[in-house]
């Protein structure tokens, strides 16, 4: 038994060396590919390419784990293949869902039932030519006009309408209109 040991004691170094966890201290994102420093849990401090989805890239906080394998075994060909940030990981999902979050608290979450919950703290942009909405379009502030200089809201310009009259045929003017437009 001590002999099969000795004889699996190298293998075993080996795979233990393949993959190492260990804390994020800082990123570098400025090359093709993000270069990470992370402190293992042997104090090894080591500084990796991160490898990261096509079509999603994130830039995390110091004090996120994550995990690094040696390629072909060297570990002079490490690599960053998972990061996570237990402090801001949006938990109890159902199963199915997916969620893309930031350390702020914003959110884009696709839930069951064919919902989905977008949450930005201050402003959502989009720039497109056209941005068509097919149903029903529910709005709990105000819609600001931004075409002209005026910034006019829908509250204003209704308060304009319900007012608003026009000269009369016979000199005067016409009384506010029969219909207005009510919130």
């Amino acid at each position: 038994m001590r002999r099969l040991q000795k004889l699996l004691s190298p293998l075993k170094r080996g795979l233990q060396q393949m993959l190492r966890v260990g804390a994020l201290l800082k990123v570098n994102d400025a090359p093709p590919i993000q270069m990470v420093q992370i402190e293992t849990l042997s104090g090894e401090v080591i500084e990796v390419p991160r490898i990261q989805d096509y079509g999603i890239t994130s830039v995390p906080l110091p004090g996120a784990k994550g995990v690094v394998a040696a390629i072909g075994g060297k570990t002079n060909g490490y690599v960053c293949i998972k990061m996570d940030d237990k402090r801001y990981r949006q938990v109890s999902l159902k199963p199915g869902e997916v969620a893309l979050y930031d350390s702020q608290g914003q959110l884009v979450h696709l839930k069951q039932g064919g919902l989905m919950e977008l949450i930005a703290n201050t402003q959502i942009t989009a720039k497109v030519p056209v941005f068509r909405i097919e149903g029903q379009l529910n709005v709990t502030g105000d819609i600001i006009d931004h075409v002209d200089s005026d910034g006019l809201t829908m509250a204003s310009m209704r308060s304009t309408y319900n007012g608003h009259n026009h000269n009369g045929d016979s000199g005067g003017t016409t009384s506010n209109p029969n219909q207005s437009m009510t919130p």
